[in-house]
């Protein structure tokens, strides 16, 4: 089999990736796999390729697509998804895995939320980092295009269950290749923030509280739950065709069931050389490259993805 890996600077995934190829060669020396660069596929690609079935692999963020992107149609791509989060919701309930209630908000439409409790969580299905997330009480909530900084406006709202996560909010971040963990992080939102005594049972609780974990003065750290990094495994399997996801999650304090928020299946999560990683590193010590192995586990991520596509 043909493996050819789109090399790119975007999340600097350059620096890492041709330690991947030396990785998937030493797993199996019948794979011949070659880096590419991102740009129109040229001949010389269909003439390396000819004779044997080809696999593309690309990690780069949807959000930095061009037309002349690397997409042969004479060979299999796995790339990531310009998804949104209502496309994400909707895949990942047709497979079974575990979401809080939602529902989106478009607009002209008026909400029906008769299913929902007194308050919901309402966020832009555009939206990035925790922004412009809020609870709302079930009565108010209204259609209203919100614009996302970096990404536009958002012309749909998606509206979502709460789930308590503790006295400060709690969430993981887990970083997959085809299911392969390449990191795992939790984070506890700052504790100088007064602390939920109790589960809310009304809006008014949430006044002048951020339930985003992930925000500014939050503490990060590595997942010791090995049921969440389990559960990550299987949200990538719903999504078999998408190389990289970073799956958020969190874990309801009462009950421990554990829902996916997001898995960011447009990319922008490859944070075991991004700038976002350099700041974490810097911030909290963690280097994410020794918790699984680093371009190691890349590569069972992508070996084991080419072994259930091999017939």
């Amino acid at each position: 089999m043909n493996l050819l890996i789109v090399n790119h600077s975007v999340e600097n995934q350059h620096l890492l990736l041709p330690d991947v190829v030396n990785e998937l060669r030493k797993l199996d020396r019948t794979i011949r796999c070659r880096l590419v660069n991102d740009g129109r596929p040229r001949l010389k690609h269909r003439l390396w390729a000819l004779g044997m079935s080809t696999v593309v692999v690309s990690m780069r963020p949807a959000v930095h697509w061009k037309p002349q992107r690397f997409a042969p149609h004479w060979a299999t791509v796995w790339e990531q998804g310009p998804l949104d989060k209502v496309q994400e919701m909707e895949l990942l309930e047709r497979a079974g895995i575990k979401v809080p209630k939602w529902t989106v908000l478009r607009k002209g439409a008026k909400p029906d939320l008769s299913g929902f409790g007194d308050f919901v969580v309402v966020k832009p299905v555009l939206g990035q980092r925790g922004a412009l997330v809020r609870v709302m009480r079930s009565g108010r909530v209204r259609w209203k295009p919100l614009e996302v900084n970096g990404r536009g406006i958002s012309e749909s709202l998606i509206v979502q269950e709460y789930v308590h996560t503790g006295p400060w909010p709690t969430s993981y971040r887990v970083g997959t290749v085809f299911g392969e963990p390449i990191y795992a992080l939790q984070f506890v939102a700052d504790r100088n923030r007064k602390p939920f005594d109790r589960e809310p049972v009304s809006s008014q609780e949430f006044a002048g509280r951020n339930i985003v974990a992930a925000s500014r003065g939050s503490k990060v750290t590595e997942i010791e739950a090995g049921d969440v990094i389990q559960f990550a495994r299987e949200v990538h399997r719903a999504l078999p065709t998408i190389p990289l996801l970073g799956i958020d999650m969190v874990r309801h304090h009462s009950t421990g069931e554990i829902y996916v928020l997001e898995p960011h299946c447009s990319g922008g999560t490859f944070h075991l050389t991004s700038h976002r990683y350099g700041r974490l590193l810097n911030e909290s010590g963690l280097d994410l490259r020794t918790q699984f192995g680093g371009a190691a586990a890349v590569a069972r991520g992508i070996y084991k993805r080419l072994q259930e596509a091999v017939p």
